[in-house]
């Protein structure tokens, strides 16, 4: 994500929505399905005006393949998101 703010959020069992985050500056939306292989079970909503990087799926492996910085920032957001799941335990 370049600039802006993203809710991502899933539907809840009566029709209200769950925020699961907020996404900022320098995020990814949707690296664990990338990582894993499978579709982007949330929903992602712009709050406002947002410019987004995006760069298909064939794009991806070539970038994961060739430079060290994809990797490097997956592997960040992912021990982010452990150490937020860890504290809520």
């Amino acid at each position: 994500m370049k600039y802006g703010w993203v809710k991502i959020f899933r539907g809840g069992n009566e029709g209200d929505e769950v925020i699961l985050r907020m996404l900022g500056h320098n995020e990814f939306i949707g690296y664990v399905s990338l990582l894993k292989d499978t579709p982007y079970p949330d929903n992602a909503q712009a709050l406002g005006y947002c410019e987004l990087y995006f760069f298909p799926e064939i794009y991806s492996s070539h970038l994961y393949m060739r430079t060290m910085i994809l990797p490097c920032q997956l592997f960040k957001c992912c021990v982010i998101r452990y150490g937020a799941v860890k504290n809520k335990l």
